[in-house]
């Protein structure tokens, strides 16, 4: 492994806090829940996923589990949780596998949409607050959308399928500026 493991050395010392190796610091930061996850009860970061700093170095917690508990992670490879519990440190939960796969696995269990915010039905509605006067800054309050995505499904740039049938030629004039092809949503 790349970083010292286990006995107290000249090297690894200074890594030392409150006279608790690294390792120590890992493991007395989880609970072993009823449904088998490990959880992280230390510092996460706005994703959910655990942190420490090990031997100098922030690491992500379920990574260097893996590495604790089942050695180096193949170039190219990630580890992907198999119970969906970003705070799960317990190497039996986690497989090795591309990023590509890590995001299917996602897509399959419903936890990703590759950035379909939206349904039908509320673009849909976006097309018709518009066509009722309403401005494209408060729509995408409304939505928690940019003002740029708002103004692009009323002008078809994006979600065609959805709108092509309801977004008339004024509506798409209502939107544009003086200046040719520029956006004005204030």
């Amino acid at each position: 492994m790349p970083w010292p493991v286990g006995k107290r050395t000249k090297s690894n010392y200074s890594f030392m806090h409150n006279g608790k190796t690294p390792e120590q610091r890992f493991w007395e930061k989880i609970k072993k829940s009823p449904n088998g996850c490990w959880e992280w009860l230390g510092t996460k970061d706005k994703n959910g996923y655990g942190r420490i700093r090990f031997y100098g170095k922030i690491q992500y917690t379920h990574i260097l589990s893996y590495r604790m508990n089942k050695g180096e992670i193949v170039k190219g490879l990630e580890v992907c949780h198999k119970c969906d519990n970003r705070s799960c440190v317990n190497p039996d939960h986690f497989f090795l596998g591309t990023q590509a796969e890590n995001c299917l696995d996602a897509k399959q269990k419903g936890r990703m949409h590759f950035g379909f915010k939206l349904k039908k039905e509320e673009v849909l509605s976006i097309v018709d607050f518009h066509s009722k006067g309403i401005n494209c800054k408060t729509i995408a309050k409304m939505f928690k959308i940019s003002d740029s995505c708002v103004t692009a499904i009323i002008r078809g740039e994006r979600w065609q399928r959805v709108t092509s049938s309801h977004v008339s030629e004024a509506m798409i004039m209502k939107v544009q500026s003086p200046i040719a092809g520029m956006i004005q949503c204030c």
